[in-house]
């Protein structure tokens, strides 16, 4: 293993490499450049579902090999965390989009959302405490689920130079997002979770005449559908326990604005 490898991925069975993704901690992802090591009787890293995975450090995201022949599969994922050098480390999104997949979660348009607001569902905002001051969905609830980094050790400080380069808030995971929510959020209530820009979990493209789709095809460009602040919030809020009831807003923030629904500021 290189020492990017090395230095990335810590805990049980760690063996990183570079398809392992940026800080990668755990027992999971398998070897050197992204190509796990070969394993007796059924293929390189070979899923029973056909694939395994990886993140593209060229591309910054994540990747599907129906091959199999790199990265590693959902189960060697499974005990690893990834962007852990600076602040918690936190599940890698392949496996946030698998879990959400399964359960059936669901996004809802602006006016959905709204409907369900008076009827007393709870909008919950996760983005940081002052982009959440600057504006926000009329009545919504802020639990960041990012942070401003606190730390302050060699990657906390490079983190901070390299995002005041991008003339950007250098953020790290609220390790207190559950914990949070829970003294926030009133228990039994269902809940509407946004952020920015929403993300989506589909993979596939619609293409739609007369209001019906016509054809639908893989967008190669996003396997794993597109990945969320607010996304990785309804995951984390369904594994706390505490709640069930948790619809994504489509778009977010951003969508809703531009459909002419109420914002404060």
């Amino acid at each position: 293993m290189g020492a990017a490898g090395r230095a990335g991925a810590r805990g049980r069975g760690a063996r990183g490499g570079a398809g392992a993704g940026p800080g990668a901690r755990g027992g999971g992802a398998r070897g050197g450049g992204g190509t796990p090591r070969a394993r007796a009787g059924d293929g390189a890293g070979a899923d029973p579902r056909g694939f395994t995975f990886y993140f593209d450090q060229a591309s910054m995201r994540w990747v599907k090999d129906e091959t199999g022949q790199r990265g590693g599969t959902v189960e060697d994922w499974a005990d690893m965390d990834v962007g852990g050098q600076s602040g918690q480390g936190y599940t890698p999104w392949p496996l946030v989009h698998s879990a959400l997949t399964a359960v059936g979660q669901e996004s809802i348009e602006p006016q959905q959302a709204l409907e369900l607001q008076q009827a007393g569902a709870v909008v919950v905002d996760v983005r940081p405490a002052d982009d959440f001051e600057r504006e926000h969905i009329e009545g919504a609830v802020n639990v960041p689920l990012y942070r401003p980094v606190e730390g302050r050790d060699t990657m906390d400080n490079l983190k901070r130079i390299a995002m005041a380069f991008f003339a950007m808030r250098a953020t790290e995971r609220n390790p207190n997002f559950a914990e949070d929510a829970k003294a926030s959020l009133p228990a039994g209530c269902p809940l509407v979770v946004t952020c920015n820009t929403g993300g989506y979990l589909e993979v596939t493209i619609d293409r739609k005449r007369d209001g019906k789709v016509v054809k639908s095809f893989k967008d190669k460009e996003r396997v794993f559908g597109w990945e969320s602040r607010s996304l990785k919030a309804c995951h984390e809020l369904r594994t706390s326990g505490c709640f069930s009831n948790i619809y994504h807003l489509r778009g977010g923030l951003q969508t809703w604005k531009f459909e002419g629904f109420p914002s404060a500021r």
